[in-house]
């Protein structure tokens, strides 16, 4: 007998609470965790969208994926080498101890930094595009008039507003320095 016979599941899926969970998720998240986990958290929020909006924010992705091209040092007998490229680390140089003239043509070789192009996911960029995929789709928080923390309100009074995703904007990103 396996263990799923037996059971059954009854009920609906509710799709607006899956996502606004997971947008709460993505809020506790933000700082909390490390980039690759941020961003799996990221995409599993994608996943709530409909297929065609997904589609197009992969279609989309020139908007959240960085083109990275640099100089790069690299790590050489424990130690960080070189990360200038007008004054890289060498190896085989002729008249040293570890000079082989049939290594790289008996020329001296470049070790650090070596040049480094790639691609890399901007997540709070794709943030920002899912939810605003999901408000083009009309995802809205209902207020409630009962707040959880904060009882009844008063008759005739403004409830505060529903706390939302706060999203840096690009040039924010840029002043942390954040990547993903």
């Amino acid at each position: 007998m396996s263990s799923d016979e037996g059971m059954e599941f009854r009920g609906d899926l509710n799709i607006q609470k899956i996502t606004f969970d997971l947008i709460q998720v993505v809020n506790h998240a933000r700082g909390q965790v490390d980039a690759a986990t941020f961003s799996e958290i990221v995409d599993q929020l994608m996943l709530q969208l409909p297929w065609q909006q997904q589609i197009e924010i992969e279609d989309e992705s020139e908007d959240y994926i960085d083109h990275i091209e640099e100089w790069r040092a690299v790590m050489i007998d424990g130690e960080l080498g070189s990360s200038d490229p007008d004054h890289p680390d060498l190896i085989n140089i002729p008249g040293t101890l570890r000079y082989n003239p049939k290594f790289n043509d008996g020329k001296p070789k470049q070790i650090s930094p070596t040049f480094v192009t790639e691609d890399r996911e901007n997540t709070r960029a794709k943030l920002k595009k899912i939810m605003q995929k999901l408000q083009n789709i009309g995802y809205t928080h209902k207020q409630d008039e009962q707040m959880n923390d904060g009882g009844d309100i008063p008759k005739g009074e403004v409830p505060p507003p529903t706390p939302t995703l706060a999203i840096p904007d690009a040039e924010d990103d840029e002043e942390d320095g954040d990547e993903g």
